[in-house]
């Protein structure tokens, strides 16, 4: 690939094994405060998983399938098809994200309509012990979109779909907030005030 100035600069595609039905990773990227980079691979049918990559070595690991951490593997309803925004990385090192529904364009004759769908996970992957905690379903029936953490007040908060709630839970209690319908946006960032944006 030729780029700026006619500069030759590499390119390396990295396959995420045999994922045939994954087409994208969304925003679901991001780098470690370690250096190894976390992808979820996103698809319209099959459930994400999420990945290590090390560039020192070179080495792409599959972590896990989300049917197994959200234990929805054997349901037979729609599945946790995406993880919609960036993992995000916690003071500690471990990492939390929201998973999402993988149905294109919200076409529910596949399925028993929304309600198929048991509704998007809180989830968090500590890298030291390599383990994943299924921290629940804030809003069932809704995938959780796009979110942000407020690291000071211990916060996780997103907008849904499709119902566009915008919801809280705490990192202290596990006690989940649904503040109502709300504009949907395509990210949220949080401020060291705890505003929302």
């Amino acid at each position: 690939m030729v780029g700026r100035g006619n500069k030759i600069v590499e390119v390396e595609a990295i396959p995420f094994g045999d994922l045939t039905e994954h087409d994208g990773a969304w925003y679901g990227l991001m780098t470690h405060s370690s250096g190894t980079i976390y992808a979820a691979p996103c698809g319209h049918g099959g459930t994400v998983h999420l990945f290590e990559y090390v560039p020192e070595t070179g080495k792409l690991n599959d972590l896990a399938d989300m049917a197994d951490v959200t234990h929805e593997a054997a349901l037979g309803r729609m599945r946790q098809g995406k993880v919609h925004s960036q993992p995000l990385e916690d003071v500690d090192g471990t990492l939390y994200f929201g998973t999402y529904y993988g149905n294109p364009e919200h076409q529910w004759q596949d399925y028993d309509g929304p309600e198929s769908y048991p509704g998007g996970h809180w989830i968090n992957y500590n890298p030291k012990t390599r383990e994943f905690r299924d921290l629940g379903i804030p809003r069932a029936h809704e995938g959780i979109h796009h979110y942000c953490m407020d690291r000071e007040r211990r916060y996780l908060y997103a907008n849904t779909e499709p119902g566009q709630h915008f919801i809280r839970y705490s990192l202290r209690t596990g006690e989940n907030m649904d503040f109502g319908r709300a504009t949907m946006s395509t990210s949220l960032a949080c401020d060291r005030q705890g505003r929302v944006y």
